[in-house]
C-alpha cells in the first residue's frame, strides 16, 4: 500500500480487480478469492506460458512405482500462485474491501490469480524449488523431475515429482520425505498428502493381478458418472 500523496513508480500499469464468491456443490464450501481483471490489459512482454504434466506422463508414473515396488503420494499446494512473485509491473486502486485503505494506490508484487503471467511465475518457483533439492527435469516432459536414490534395500532407483500446477504427484520410497522438504517452502493443504484416490480427475488405486502382482490403475468411472448426472439434473 502506498502512502497517501506518494507517486506510482515509474513503468506500472494500472489494473483493476475484483472479488469472486464461490459455493462448491455438494460440500457447500464457501470461498471468497480476490483476482485481477489480467484480460484488459496488453500481453506483457514476459513469459506467460505455462505447461502441465501430461497424463501419459502420470499413467507412466504409476506403472514405474508398480514395477519397482516404490510408494506414490499426493500433495495439493495451497495458495500456489501467491507464493511466486509477479513478474509484471502492476498496481490497482483499493477498493471498500480495504477498510481504511480504500481509494489508495496498492503495487501487486504477488503473481495475483487473474495476471497473464501469475501461472508462469508461479512454475517457475516451484520448479525451482524441486531443482535445489536435487531433481533433473526429464527431457522428455519438462513437468517430470527426477532425481537417483536408493530404496530399503539399497537397491538403486529413481525417484520423481510431477506437477500439474498446484497438484504435486511423487514417485519414491520414500515420498513423504520428499513433500516434507517442500513443505518447508510452500505450505501444502492439509490433508491433502496422502496416497492418492484421485488425480486430474481420475479414480487413482491398486488392483491384484491374476499372478498376485499388485499394479496402480487409473479409471473414469466416477468422472463420467458425475457428467452425466449433471447433464440430467
Amino acid at each position: 500500500i502506498l502512502k497517501e500523496g506518494e507517486p506510482v513508480p515509474v513503468g506500472y500499469k494500472f489494473m483493476t480487480c475484483h472479488i469472486i464468491f464461490d459455493v462448491k456443490q455438494g460440500t457447500l464450501h464457501r470461498k471468497a478469492r480476490y483476482v485481477a481483471d489480467g484480460h484488459k490489459l496488453e500481453d506483457p512482454e514476459c513469459s506467460t506460458y505455462a505447461s502441465v504434466v501430461s497424463r501419459e506422463s502420470v499413467r507412466l508414473a504409476f506403472l514405474i512405482a508398480g514395477l519397482n515396488g516404490l510408494e506414490v503420494m499426493a500433495a495439493d499446494a495451497e495458495g500456489a500462485y501467491l507464493n511466486a512473485k509477479s513478474r509484471e509491473k502492476l498496481y490497482t486502486v483499493c477498493g471498500p474491501e480495504f477498510g481504511e485503505y480504500e481509494g489508495c494506490y496498492a503495487i501487486i508484487t504477488r503473481a495475483l490469480y487473474g495476471t497473464k503471467s501469475a501461472a508462469a511465475s508461479w512454475r517457475a518457483t516451484i520448479s525451482k524449488v524441486i531443482e535445489d533439492l536435487g531433481f533433473e527435469m526429464c527431457r522428455a516432459d519438462k513437468d517430470v523431475w527426477m532425481r537417483k536414490a536408493e530404496n530399503a534395500a539399497g537397491e538403486k532407483i529413481w525417484e520423481y515429482v510431477l506437477v500439474y500446477s498446484d497438484d504435486l504427484l511423487c514417485v519414491s520410497a520414500y515420498p513423504r520425505r520428499i513433500l516434507d522438504k517442500i513443505d518447508q517452502h510452500f505450505k501444502l493443504k492439509d490433508g491433502s498428502v496422502k496416497v492418492p484416490d484421485t488425480y486430474l480427475g481420475a479414480d487413482i488405486g491398486k488392483y491384484q493381478l491374476p499372478d498376485g502382482t499388485w499394479a496402480w490403475f487409473m479409471s473414469s468411472e466416477r468422472y463420467v458418472k458425475t457428467a452425466i448426472q449433471s447433464v440430467e439434473d
